[in-house]
């Protein structure tokens, strides 16, 4: 038999009982067990039942916790139901015999099982299902845009056959991937001092200065305009890279007028400009697509465009030769202590970047860490189509990667204070398995071979959706997919 009491006290939260109210809980449980001890004497001995008082908080109204409750009656403290208010609740009751409670418990635990194990197989269902259905539309698209790729042609020939194709193709662009064209306009002279130009922001660690100088380097590459880079930017990358030779801002030749404006809307702006001139080019029309200088003032990272000119980007960003010999001793130690040969293996670099970055793609992405699903099916991916792999992994917490991810044929190397030497690493190798951020997408793409990047079904974080390049290989992060 169950019987059971409540006293509410309207309260707008959990607070402590004032005395006169303890008095009153007081003398109401005395009287309700001397209530209960006589009118349930002889059930009690009969049932062989033992009594139990709990003084327990539960949500006004809320059906859930009023269930959870009665589910739970030997739980004792407070219960948080996600109310907007909660009111102190005394409940007192009785157990039913041993064996009719354990009858209930054995066929709840067995119904619950049961409803667990269906829920997860619909989840695991509607995942699958998820991720294919965004796996093929990606496919499709790729195979859209590869077609009139394929179709561009951007030879700057007379034949109108050819400039319509080349029309066709620069006005294929949408809202938010960059459309890379293989037509580059002839250069403004950097010296130039009356035409407009722009700069940009050198904020960051370093794979945003890196992605900030790459990107303003392809706008010039592209579309031929003037550019500079602070002093800061210039002073920092040369200490890493041979070759960072784009002219410092010096305000006689360069201005310190300019107007603010993102990457991606400069950049569809030059290439409208870009289809505009060729229109007119028979006219003799300037080639100068600028009409006021520009200030860049965010951390670009135009994966699209960056992965099309990727042999570019390698020349560009040379690293000096002090950081490459360091970086292949660190690799040739990490190897020697796995009894493996570099002249002998499939060299695959792994960056894991955990400590700093957890707050901010749950902000900015609504993202967890990766954890070591996605790591070991990206390993997975390469133990079926390279020879003899070993994987070197590079990261910002060696503690996890070492208790985590290291076996027979992955060893963590790195430095985890010396971010050049790690960036190099990762460049090093044959292939690549990259986490979030820049960093990790520009230390592969200074490599060579195939990239392995997470893909989920989250839509915040859609960085590589624009990219159409093969070498990209997506490997679910999510658990319940195969």
């Amino acid at each position: 038999m169950v019987f059971n009491i409540f006293y509410t006290f309207s309260k707008s939260s959990q607070k402590d009982l004032t005395q006169l109210e303890k008095l009153f809980v007081f003398l109401l449980v005395i009287t309700s067990s001397m209530l209960i001890a006589i009118y349930g004497y002889q059930n009690f001995l009969a049932n062989n039942s033992a009594s139990k008082l709990k003084i327990v908080y539960v949500s006004k109204f809320t059906h859930s916790v009023q269930e959870h409750v009665n589910q739970n009656s030997v739980n004792l403290g407070s219960i948080d139901a996600n109310s907007d208010e909660l009111v102190p609740v005394i409940r007192i009751s009785f157990n039913v015999s041993q064996t009719v409670k354990q009858n209930i418990q054995r066929n709840a635990r067995h119904t619950i099982s049961n409803v667990q194990d269906s829920a997860n197989n619909i989840r695991q269902n509607v995942a699958q299902l998820q991720t294919f259905a965004n796996h093929s539309k990606s496919k499709v698209m790729k195979q859209e845009t590869v077609k009139s790729r394929k179709e561009d042609n951007f030879e700057t020939g007379t034949e109108s056959r050819k400039e319509e194709s080349l029309l066709q193709s620069m006005t294929r662009n949408n809202n938010k991937c960059l459309t890379v064209p293989k037509l580059h306009i002839p250069k403004v002279d950097l010296h130039e001092c009356s035409s407009h130009h722009v700069i940009i922001h050198d904020g960051g660690r370093l794979g945003n200065e890196m992605s900030q100088y790459i990107s303003l380097y392809l706008l010039r590459h592209i579309f031929g305009i003037r550019v500079s880079i602070t002093g800061r930017m210039k002073s920092t990358l040369s200490l890493y890279f041979k070759n960072i030779s784009l002219p410092v801002q010096d305000f006689k030749c360069f201005t310190r007028n300019t107007k603010r404006i993102m990457y991606d809307n400069l950049y569809n702006m030059l290439h409208t400009k870009a289809l505009e001139h060729f229109k007119r080019r028979d006219k003799g029309a300037n080639m100068n697509l600028l009409n006021e200088s520009y200030y860049i003032f965010h951390h670009p990272c135009p994966r699209e465009v960056i992965t099309a000119h990727r042999s570019l980007v390698r020349k560009v960003l040379t690293f000096q030769d002090d950081i490459m010999k360091k970086a292949k001793r660190n690799i040739k130690k990490a190897l020697k202590y796995k009894n493996r040969s570099w002249h002998n293996s499939t060299l695959v670099t792994v960056h894991v970047r955990r400590r700093d970055y957890t707050r901010y793609i749950m902000k900015h992405y609504n993202l967890t860490q990766l954890d070591e699903v996605y790591f070991q099916r990206a390993f997975n991916f390469f133990r079926k189509r390279t020879d003899n792999p070993v994987f070197v992994v590079v990261s910002d917490d060696h503690g996890w990667c070492h208790e985590v991810l290291e076996t027979s044929d992955v060893v963590v190397a790195g430095t985890k204070k010396d971010p050049i030497i790690d960036m190099a690493v990762l460049s090093l190798g044959d292939h690549h398995i990259i986490s979030y951020g820049t960093f990790s997408f520009l230390g592969a793409t200074l490599g060579h071979g195939t990239i392995v990047h997470p893909v989920t079904d989250n839509k915040l974080y859609d960085h590589y959706n624009c990219v159409e390049d093969n070498i990209f290989q997506p490997i679910s992060r999510d658990k319940y997919v195969n």
